[in-house]
């Protein structure tokens, strides 16, 4: 079988997830940057009833979960693009019937 090589998206991805440097504590830093301004500013808009405050709160949230979706869905293709590539080539997997419980 001719070997494929990995493009430059799925060599980035693989190389990620193979050697993250960064522990639980940094991810979840990571995401605390962006979501606790947002939950004070919606704390803020509860507490002085400054509807305005509130919709800019929910939005940015809004716009926060849809960018990470995306995020994840576009790495998740191509992970499963290499991982498909991978497979091809090693053959180490057993046919899908073969893998049925």
């Amino acid at each position: 079988m001719k070997s494929q090589e990995f493009s430059d998206d799925e060599k980035r991805i693989i190389s990620r997830t193979l050697f993250r440097k960064s522990g639980k504590s940094e991810q979840l830093f990571s995401y605390v940057v962006y979501l606790l301004p947002t939950f004070l500013f919606a704390i803020y808009g509860f507490w002085t009833r400054d509807f305005l405050a509130e919709f800019i709160a929910f939005l940015a949230l809004f716009i926060i979960v849809i960018l990470y979706i995306t995020y994840v869905w576009r790495d998740w293709s191509v992970f499963h693009s290499a991982i498909k590539k991978y497979e091809e080539q090693v053959g180490a997997l057993k046919s899908r019937e073969e893998n049925k419980i």
